[in-house]
C-alpha cells in the first residue's frame, strides 16, 4: 500500500523521502501500531513553517481512507437508494407539485381540524363529526412540536418533510426486510424496496394531507419490527406501531388478524398437533398475546378518546364508516344528513364528476354508523343483485378509482396509468410467489403474511364498489408476493417456466380485452336506440331557445341517453365526440309500452333541455343549469302502445352533459326498499334507451325525426357553415 502525499515547491527532500517510506514504517514511526507513543514525529523532519501544510496532507489522507472504505462497503447501494428515493421524493414535492392548493376536499378538512385542535378547540363537533378524528389529532400534536422549535410559519411544508422521512423510513424497513426474507441477499434486498418505493404512486401520495403518507409507511414499520425482533418485545412494539397506522387510516384494521397470527405461528416447524402445540407454548402464544395487547391499546385509547371528544356520542374509531356503507350499496352520487346541531353532506372525491347516481337526503345524524349500517343491510337484502355487482367491481381495483386525482403534479399523466399495469401484473404473478418461494429463499409463513393482507383488504372492499377502493393503502401487498414470484422463478431457472408462461398468457388475455373491448367489440356490439344530431354555434348559447348559425355539425347514433359530465361532450359507449362549448343537441327515439303503467323520468344537465312525448311537454329547463343541482323528475301515466321522445339540448360553457333515466312504478302496489330509493343510482331505473321486461326501445323511423340534418355520409370537417336556425 503507497501512502498519499501532496508535494509542494519548497518542502525539499524531507518530505520527498518521508513520501516514499512504506505506510507500515511511517505507521511504526508515528506510533500507531500496538498503541505505542509517537517516536518519530513528523515535527522532527519538516520545519515549523510548513508543518499546518502537512495537518492537511493527513487530514485528506484520512478523509479519502474513509471515502475508499464507504465505496467498498456493501451499505453503499442502500444509501444511494435512500438518498435518490429522498430527493424524488423532495422534487416532486417542492417542485413538481402545487401543494399549497392541495387543501381540498378531505385534504383540507383534516387540515382545518388539526388547526382547530391545535388552537385549543379540541371538542368542537366538526373534529368529529363526519371523519376519521384520530389523523388530525396527529397533526395538531406535530403542530406543537413545530411551535417549540420555532418553526409553526411553515407547517404545511414541514408535514411534507415528514412525509419524506417516513418514505424513507419505509423504504430503509423494506431494505432489511428483503434481507430477513432472501437470506441476507442485498441485491435481492435493493430490488425489493426499490421496485415498491419507486412505484410512482408510492410518491405521489406524499404531496396530499391525508392518512395514507403516515399509515403505510407505518404499516411496513411495524412488519419491520416483527421480523427483526421475533420476540414477545418486538410484538408488542408492531402491535403499538400498527394501531397508530390504523387510527390514521382505520380502514385497516382487519389487519391485526394476519399480523396477530405470523406471530403465533411464525416459529413454527411442524404441523403435527403434539409439536405444534409444544412450540407455540414456547412462544408463539406469548408473541400473539403481546401483539394484541399493543394493539388493543393503542386502538382502545383511539376509541375512548373519541368518546370523551364527542360527550358519549361517537362510539368506535371513525364516524364516516356507517354512511360510506349506506352509499356503497345504494351507489349515490352524495349524502346530506340532517338533524338538530346542522347539515352535513358528503361527495365521495370518486363519485363527484358523477351527480346522475343520485343524492341521498337523510334524517339520520351523519355520525350514527350503526343506523347508517342497517339502511345499507336493508338493501342488500332486498337486491342480492348488489352482491354480484360487487363482485364485478373488484375488476376496477387497478384501473378505476385512486383518489385523490390530481393531474398537475409532475409525471402523472405519464407515470400513474403506466403503474396501473403494474399493479395489475403484481395481482396477477402473486399466487406463484406460493409455488416458488422456497427457491428463493423465502419462508411459506412469510408468504403467507402478504397473502392475508391482500386477501382481507380486499374482502373489506368487497361490500364498497369501485368508487370506494383505495388500492394503494395495500398496494404493497401484492407487489411483495410478485416479487417473491419473479425472485423465485429467477434463482429456480428452468422448473417452472410452464407456470411462468401460463401465467403471462392469462395476463396477456386480460390485457388485451382491456385495450381493445371497449374500443372495438363494443362498438361492433352497439344497437342504435337514439339517433342524434349535434351542432356547434357561432353565436354564445345562453338559452335552449336561441336561434344560432351552425358553424359545424355531427350525425350519429348512440344506445342511450349517457352523455356523462365532462368539459368535452363524451358519450359512455362512443366516448369523446369532439365538441366543448356553444353546441346544441336533438334526440330522437321510440319505444313500445307493453303494459299501463306510471312511469318516473329523471334527467340530468349541463346546462338546459326539454322533453316532448309524442309532442306533448314532458320535462325540461331552457336557461343554465348546473348537473349538481336536483334532478328534473316528472311521473306520468303511460297506456300501453308507442311513443316518440325527443329531446333538445344546449350547452354553454365548461362542463356538458345529459343523463336520462326512466322506471315503471306503481305508487299503490310498489312498496320502496328506504324511503329514498328514488334518489339511488339503481332506484331510478334503467338508463333511456336499455329495455327493460315492459319497456321496448328502437332506432326512430325516418319519419319521426323531423329534424334537419346534412347530407348523408359527408365527414363533419368537409362540412361547409351554414345557416340554420334552432327549431
Amino acid at each position: 500500500m503507497s501512502s498519499l502525499c501532496f508535494k509542494e515547491g519548497g518542502i525539499g527532500t524531507v518530505v520527498t523521502t518521508w513520501c516514499n517510506t512504506p505506510i507500515e514504517t511511517q505507521r511504526r514511526h508515528r506510533g500507531t501500531e500496538g498503541g505505542g507513543r509517537n517516536l518519530f514525529p513528523l515535527s522532527d523532519l519538516v520545519p515549523d513553517g510548513i508543518q499546518g501544510g502537512m495537518s492537511q496532507v493527513r487530514f485528506f489522507h484520512r478523509g479519502w481512507e474513509s471515502f475508499r472504505r464507504l465505496l467498498l462497503s456493501q451499505s453503499l447501494p442502500l444509501l444511494i437508494l435512500a438518498l435518490a428515493y429522498v430527493a424524488t421524493n423532495f422534487y416532486l414535492i417542492f417542485f413538481g407539485s402545487d401543494f399549497h392548493n392541495y387543501l381540498g376536499s378531505d385534504m383540507g378538512g383534516y387540515w382545518i381540524r388539526a388547526e382547530r385542535i391545535y388552537a385549543g378547540d379540541p371538542l368542537h363537533r366538526d373534529n368529529w363529526v363526519a371523519n376519521a378524528p384520530y389523523l388530525p389529532r396527529i397533526l395538531a400534536e406535530y403542530f406543537g412540536w413545530l411551535d417549540f422549535f420555532h418553526l409553526g410559519r411553515d407547517k404545511l411544508q414541514a408535514l411534507m418533510v415528514a412525509h419524506i422521512v417516513l418514505a424513507t423510513l419505509k423504504l430503509l424497513a423494506l431494505f432489511d426486510i428483503g434481507l430477513l426474507m432472501f437470506r441476507q441477499n442485498r441485491w435481492a434486498a435493493f430490488l425489493f424496496s426499490a421496485f415498491y418505493c419507486f412505484a410512482y404512486p408510492n410518491i405521489y401520495f406524499t404531496v396530499f394531507v391525508m392518512g395514507e403518507p403516515i399509515a403505510v409507511p407505518l404499516f411496513i414499520i411495524a412488519i419491520w419490527t416483527m421480523f427483526r425482533f421475533r420476540s414477545p418485545a418486538g410484538a408488542f412494539w408492531s402491535g403499538i406501531i400498527l394501531g397508530i397506522g390504523v387510527g390514521a387510516r382505520p380502514s385497516n384494521a382487519l389487519l391485526a388478524l394476519p399480523f396477530g397470527l405470523w406471530n403465533v405461528f411464525e416459529g413454527v416447524q411442524s404441523a403435527r398437533p403434539k409439536a405444534l402445540l409444544a412450540q407455540l407454548k414456547a412462544g408463539g402464544f406469548l408473541k400473539g398475546m403481546f401483539f394484541s395487547l399493543g394493539y388493543l391499546m393503542i386502538i382502545g385509547s383511539i376509541i375512548v378518546e373519541n368518546y370523551h371528544v364527542s360527550k358519549g356520542e361517537l362510539k368506535g374509531m371513525t364516524a364516516h364508516a356507517g354512511y360510506n356503507f349506506l352509499l356503497s350499496q345504494s351507489s349515490a352520487h352524495a349524502l346530506t344528513a340532517k338533524d338538530q346541531f346542522g347539515e352535513y353532506t358528503y361527495v365521495p372525491g370518486s363519485t363527484a364528476p358523477n351527480p346522475e347516481n343520485g343524492w341521498i337526503h337523510s334524517s339520520i345524524p351523519i355520525y350514527r354508523s350503526d343506523l347508517y349500517f342497517q339502511e345499507g343491510w336493508k338493501i342488500l337484502k332486498a337486491r342480492p343483485d348488489v352482491w354480484w355487482n360487487h363482485v364485478k367491481d373488484l375488476r376496477f381495483l387497478v384501473f378505476e378509482n385512486m383518489f385523490p386525482d390530481n393531474a398537475t403534479i409532475f409525471g402523472y399523466r405519464t407515470f400513474f396509468d403506466a403503474y396501473r399495469w403494474v399493479g395489475f401484473y403484481s395481482i396477477v404473478f402473486s399466487p406463484l410467489a406460493f409455488l416458488v418461494a422456497r427457491r428463493g429463499g423465502v419462508r411459506m409463513i412469510d408468504v403467507l403474511l402478504f397473502a392475508g393482507i391482500f386477501l382481507l383488504s380486499v374482502a373489506a372492499l368487497f361490500l364498497f364498489p369501485k368508487n370506494y377502493q383505495y388500492f394503494l393503502n395495500f398496494n404493497y401487498a401484492p407487489m411483495i408476493l410478485a416479487f417473491i414470484a419473479f425472485w423465485g422463478l429467477f434463482t429456480a431457472g428452468k422448473d417452472y417456466r410452464y407456470f411462468f408462461f401460463i401465467f403471462t398468457a392469462v395476463a396477456m388475455v386480460f390485457q388485451a380485452d382491456f385495450l381493445f373491448y371497449r374500443k372495438y367489440t363494443k362498438l361492433k356490439m352497439l344497437e342504435p336506440k337514439f339517433d342524434v344530431l349535434i351542432e356547434e354555434a357561432n353565436e354564445h348559447l345562453y338559452q335552449l331557445n336561441l336561434p344560432y348559425t351552425v358553424q359545424r355539425s355531427k350525425h350519429l347514433a348512440v344506445d342511450t341517453l349517457n352523455f356523462t359530465q365532462s368539459l368535452n361532450l363524451i358519450h359512455g359507449t362512443l366516448g369523446k365526440l369532439g365538441f366543448e362549448d356553444d353546441f346544441s343537441m336533438k334526440l330522437t327515439t321510440e319505444f313500445d309500452v307493453l303494459e299501463s303503467s306510471t312511469y318516473m323520468f329523471n334527467i340530468y344537465s349541463d346546462d338546459g333541455f326539454a322533453v316532448t312525448l309524442n309532442d306533448s311537454p314532458l320535462i325540461g329547463h331552457e336557461k343554465w343549469k348546473k348537473m349538481r343541482e336536483e334532478p328534473y323528475r316528472v311521473f306520468r301515466n303511460l297506456k300501453a302502445g308507442h311513443y316518440v321522445m325527443k329531446i333538445r339540448y344546449f350547452e354553454s360553457g365548461v362542463y356538458s352533459a345529459l343523463v336520462g333515466f326512466y322506471r315503471p312504478v306503481d305508487p299503490k302496489n310498489n312498496k320502496l326498499i328506504v324511503p329514498y330509493e328514488y334518489d339511488t343510482k339503481w332506484g331510478q331505473g334503467k338508463l333511456l334507451g336499455v329495455d327493460d321486461e315492459v319497456t321496448k326501445f328502437h332506432f326512430p323511423s325516418k319519419e319521426n325525426r323531423q329534424w334537419e340534418y346534412p347530407k348523408e355520409n359527408t365527414p363533419a370537417a368537409e362540412m361547409k357553415p351554414e345557416s340554420r336556425m334552432a327549431q
